[in-house]
């Protein structure tokens, strides 16, 4: 029950790490009807004195425990890297050095001073009002194509 506080936070890290204990069979099914991952490590059964398996992911020792949900916690991450890359926006600085074609489609040369310049990143031109110093920010649209030719990117 404590762990499910964490299914208001950060539901896919509502775990627990079960080492060398019984873990009763109302528990387990509570667990999982409410979304809490159990690992689960070997329990030693003193009485018969045989080790009972308790589920497929196995740890014999308490550091492959820790290593199971250090993969799991990876996993985790990596899929939340995936979803948010379409998002991802990789901020750069370039200096326009000509400009190609003025109308749709906009082609550029540009040097990139700072970042790095990825297609889909959202492109964007500060301009000054020279009599009044305020600045109106001019979208151009995104990044689609990539041409390398003498370190400049069109």
């Amino acid at each position: 029950m404590r762990s499910a506080t964490m299914l208001e936070k950060a539901k896919e890290l509502a775990c627990i790490l079960c080492f060398d204990v019984p873990v009763e069979k109302e528990a387990e099914k509570l667990a999982e009807e409410m979304g809490i991952r159990l690992f689960k490590g070997i329990f030693f059964d003193v009485i018969s004195e045989k080790k009972l398996l308790i589920e497929t992911r196995i740890a014999d020792i308490i550091y492959h425990l820790f290593d199971a949900f250090t993969k799991y916690n990876e996993e985790i991450m990596e899929a939340k890297r995936k979803d948010a890359a379409p998002q991802a926006v990789w901020p750069c600085r370039l200096k326009i050095i000509a400009a190609f074609c003025k109308r749709d489609p906009i082609i550029l040369g540009v040097d990139i001073l700072d970042g790095t310049l990825r297609i889909g990143t959202p492109l964007a031109v500060v301009k000054i009002d020279p009599s009044t110093g305020k600045k109106e920010v001019i979208d151009l649209g995104k990044m689609s194509v990539y041409h390398h030719s003498s370190n400049s990117y069109h």
